[in-house]
């Protein structure tokens, strides 16, 4: 058996988070059901879960196995079979992929819930998601500000670095602070 494996760095390269949107799109508004795919699973570990999720969406049967309680908390790997033999075809870093699909999904729905206007970001979060959503936000409208929630102030302010702070305003935050700063937001007309 002949398995490639896909990096995360090759994931990053053959995939942006605004191609990652689109595609979405596009299946979704091609008949894709994700509630109609096959069931997901998860096993109780000594030290954490094993996450099981199969697909069957695609053209090819895809299965991500993702530990979470480790450290890193969350690993995993995605398993990508061939559509006519059923062989194990290529393994993908499933972390990659979750963040570069979770964000897309994200930026998916500010695509079409958000005011066409609004241009601050809050993000609950420090780890790898909260970056991921960072990017994908930032290519699907101009964020001006961000604002993040997150345990350790020192990890915020390092990821909000990291994020790009020459393009925006961006402050780490507390959750009292983000739920006054929501009640004060202009609520949407629709």
């Amino acid at each position: 058996m002949n398995l490639r494996f896909i990096s995360d760095t090759e994931v990053a390269a053959r995939l942006s988070a605004a191609q990652a949107v689109e595609a979405l799109q596009q299946a979704l508004m091609g008949g894709l059901d994700p509630e109609a795919d096959a069931p997901r699973g998860a096993v109780e570990l000594a030290s954490g879960q094993l996450l099981v999720m199969p697909s069957t969406a695609a053209r090819q049967p895809v299965v991500k196995l993702v530990t979470v309680g480790g450290d890193p908390r969350i690993q995993g790997i995605c398993v990508v079979f061939d559509e006519a033999t059923l062989a194990p075809a290529a393994l993908v870093d499933g972390i990659a992929l979750t963040n570069l699909r979770t964000a897309a999904v994200s930026a998916l729905a500010v695509r079409h819930l958000a005011t066409p206007d609004a241009k601050r970001l809050l993000v609950f979060g420090r780890g790898p998601q909260a970056h991921a959503h960072v990017s994908a936000l930032r290519a699907e409208r101009p964020i001006e500000r961000v604002d993040m929630v997150g345990r350790d102030h020192g990890n915020v302010d390092v990821l909000l670095a990291a994020a790009g702070p020459r393009f925006f305003k961006s402050t780490g935050m507390s959750w009292e602070d983000a739920v006054i700063a929501s009640a004060v937001a202009r609520p949407t007309e629709r």
